[in-house]
């Protein structure tokens, strides 16, 4: 199953955390997975959005986070390119 929760306005414009979902203790009690994400303000040259992808739990692996590709015009997250 997947859940979405909303962020406290506080979070807005910085990296996000789990004290900031709402009704933060009954998410981290009962999920075994939480990913949070976080895109910086684009610019007008900007076709595409970097997003950093948040592994803030994780019950059965370790936690940490990765980078991807947000295309707004499909509403589509894709992998990151090695550069």
């Amino acid at each position: 199953m997947v859940a979405m929760s909303q962020l406290n306005r506080e979070a807005e414009g910085k990296m996000p955390n789990l004290a900031e979902l709402r009704q933060s203790g009954e998410i981290e009690e009962d999920s075994d997975m939480v990913l949070l994400l976080h895109r910086s303000r684009k610019t007008s040259e900007d076709r595409y959005q970097t997003a950093q992808v948040v592994i803030a739990k994780h019950r059965n692996g370790p936690l940490g986070g990765f980078e991807c590709i947000f295309m707004p015009e499909s509403t589509r997250f894709a992998e990151k390119a090695n550069e």
